[in-house]
């Protein structure tokens, strides 16, 4: 498992670089976007640093949830273009990109009627996510691509309450799409993958980075698997039950900051947890293994 490490003004050049090209593929000027605050706001402050008091600039003129978003979203938009800049015209998702560039700034500001961006974004992150491991996405609307000999399609979500109706809605929601996608499918095999990506949420507070020191991999490795427990113990039992059996995994994608000790900086950290919904002897199960290898999940699949 890895975190990288980057420190802020390397960050807004590449965002500055990121920026240009969703310029250029958009063909139209990101001023107003979400994309040009969190570049105003990654502006106003330099190298952030354990104690809040202390980091220059933020106290001034931002709330932790704020700070927080600003980075992870920049990173975000840097993995999109970095994944992303070398597709065809024809494949580049146009519509998707202006989308994911659009509601608040900060998650505390979003209701279910302006979450969509940041649901969008998280999927084009997992697009970016899997081209960068060398799975390269065969389409955004219904966000596919093939390993194996078997097409996968996955539905991703970003909850942004921890209610667990909420959460439910969101599978449920998730169920539903996905089985449209899986019958639109002319691929002969064909599987389905719900992907749930926990960040901060809004009522919950999970990880403040002042919260997460870490020094190595092995602290990171118990970040991840804290996220995991709470999931499971909060959610896994209702998630068990898919309407369509072609579904047979619900990923589990930890995506957050930690405070490096080591280098006292942030470093960001987005690891693959794949939870399956298809019992251990099936084909099923052997192909999410070799896909969890692929993409370098944390602990491979982990047994219901």
């Amino acid at each position: 498992m890895r975190y990288r490490t980057i420190p802020t003004a390397d960050l807004r050049s590449l965002l500055d670089d990121a920026i240009n090209w969703f310029e250029q593929v958009l063909r139209r000027s990101i001023a107003s976007s979400r994309l040009a605050e969190i570049r105003d706001t990654l502006g106003r402050f330099d190298q952030p640093r354990s104690d809040l008091a202390q980091r220059a600039g933020i106290a001034e003129h931002l709330d932790d949830v704020t700070a927080y978003s600003s980075w992870t979203d920049a990173l975000a938009f840097v993995r999109v273009w970095s994944a992303l800049r070398d597709l065809s015209d024809q494949v580049l998702p146009r519509r998707l990109l202006w989308r994911a560039i659009q509601g608040p700034l900060s998650p505390a500001a979003e209701t279910l009627d302006n979450s969509d961006s940041r649901n969008i974004l998280a999927q084009l992150e997992f697009a970016a996510d899997l081209s960068l491991k060398g799975l390269r996405p065969l389409g955004f609307e219904d966000l596919e691509f093939d390993h194996r000999s078997c097409r996968y399609i996955a539905e991703c979500k970003r909850p942004w309450s921890s209610d667990t109706t909420a959460v439910m809605r969101n599978l449920a929601k998730c169920y539903e799409q996905l089985h449209g996608a899986l019958e639109r499918s002319a691929s002969r095999v064909r599987r389905g993958l719900v992907v749930f990506v926990i960040d901060r949420i809004a009522d919950l507070n999970l990880r403040l980075p002042e919260e997460t020191p870490v020094r190595g991999e092995e602290d990171v490795h118990a970040l991840v698997q804290d996220v995991f427990r709470w999931f499971d113990d909060s959610y896994i039992r209702v998630a068990r039950t898919p309407t369509d059996r072609r579904i047979i995994a619900l990923v589990l994608v930890v995506r957050t900051l930690v405070h490096t000790l080591q280098d006292n900086t942030f470093g960001a950290v987005y690891v693959p947890v794949f939870i399956p919904l298809v019992g251990k002897a099936t084909k099923d199960y052997k192909r999410l293994s070799r896909l969890a290898r692929q993409l370098k999940a944390s602990g491979g699949v982990r047994s219901l």
